[in-house]
């Protein structure tokens, strides 16, 4: 008999010669323990996509499949995107039964992208008698960066211009090459911006960034000394090199002081022409503390002046505050104090605290505070 797949229940009669039967019946089952056949498609190599180390929507083809009841599935574990180099990707045919049975093909994926090279790089400016030891990079689809290599000379001993091949060569054998000119100018640097400002005591003096020297070794060296060429301090050494920091302005005389720098730009190992600027530190004004005053009421005040001998700095202004009116004073003046007549309402004494600040060229000074006392009427 030719049994299917699966189960098939047979049927047993018997029937006896007085045409009595009976029956029962027995159960068949056909396995299928045959795996199928599967060969996959051939070996394949294709190349990286542009402008990535990967490739992607690669035709595997389609393998060759046989089973001896029928198949469930063909599969394969092959990625989305395959990288560079091989990748084996395996086949796996599944028939009715549950059988498996597999088989690899082998994806080679090249790369033949050269590195991403402009034809001209951009100029560089460079100096006399130094080697140039740091090379241009580029991007490459899957080395990432690319340093150049050359054969041409990188060391200049004169000013001028010079042409430089480079040469960008990835891990696989793809080239490119690109030209840049080397420029070999004078060092020079600009005015910088913040020449003949002025800053009080104290003031927070912005950093100074030189400007003008375009070259990659440029350097500076400055210093600065008085008007009159005598050594001076504004709370920043005498001399450095590069730009100057940002520091605090210092003057703690009683006069302006003129501070001029000169500056020295270099290169191209040669000392360029020197520029000079000033910046002007002003000293904080500072005055003696005034006498504390006692009043009785109702009594007549004088005017009550700040006088310039009580001040550090010549022509100092002042300005001041009052914390209690009802002396008889307002809350805030500037100037002397005019005349007004002591105030005080209670039995007590009252006291106002009179805080004078000088200021001297725009400069605000260190403040004093003095008493006003007001006795009551007895």
């Amino acid at each position: 008999a030719d049994f299917p797949l699966g189960e098939t229940i047979v049927t047993w009669t018997v029937t006896d010669d007085a045409g009595n039967s009976a029956t029962d019946t027995q159960r068949v089952v056909i396995s299928d323990n045959t795996d199928p056949t599967i060969t996959a498609p051939a070996n394949m190599t294709v190349n990286t996509d542009n402008n990535s180390c990967n490739t992607t929507g690669v035709n595997l083809g389609t393998p060759t499949t046989n089973d001896n009841c029928g198949i469930k599935s063909i599969t394969n574990n092959a990625p989305n995107s395959f990288p560079l180099g091989q990748t084996t990707v395996i086949w796996t045919v599944i028939d009715d039964s549950d059988n498996v049975q597999t088989a690899t093909q082998l994806v080679t994926v090249n790369d033949n992208q050269a590195p991403n090279a402009q034809t001209n790089l951009p100029d560089l400016e460079w100096t006399c008698g130094r080697e140039i030891t740091e090379f241009p990079t580029v991007t490459d689809n899957c080395a990432g960066e690319i340093t150049a290599t050359t054969t041409d000379n990188l060391n200049f001993g004169n000013f001028g211009n010079y042409t430089v091949t480079w040469t960008f060569t990835d891990p696989s054998g793809n080239s490119a090459t690109s030209t840049q000119q080397i420029l070999i100018p004078e060092p020079t640097v600009d005015m910088p911006s913040i020449n003949e400002n002025e800053f009080c005591n104290q003031d927070l003096v912005p950093s100074i960034a030189f400007t003008g020297n375009n070259l990659n070794n440029k350097s500076y060296q400055w210093s600065y000394k008085s008007a009159t060429g005598g050594n001076i301090d504004i709370g920043l050494p005498t001399s450095g090199t590069g730009n100057i920091p940002e520091f605090s302005a210092k003057n703690n005389g009683s006069d302006i002081i003129n501070a001029v720098f000169t500056v020295v730009p270099f290169g191209n190992d040669c000392e360029g022409n020197p520029i000079n600027f000033s910046i002007s530190i002003k000293p904080t004004p500072t005055m003696t503390k005034p006498d504390d005053i006692v009043a009785c009421a109702d009594e007549e005040i004088d005017r009550i002046r700040f006088p310039n001998n009580i001040f550090s700095v010549e022509n100092s202004e002042v300005s001041w505050t009052n914390d209690n009116t009802a002396i008889g004073i307002g809350a805030n003046g500037n100037g002397n104090i005019d005349p007004f007549t002591a105030t005080n309402t209670t039995s007590e004494s009252i006291f106002a605290n009179i805080t004078v600040t000088p200021t001297a060229n725009a400069c605000e000074g260190i403040s004093e505070t003095f008493t006003i006392e007001v006795k009551p009427k007895p």
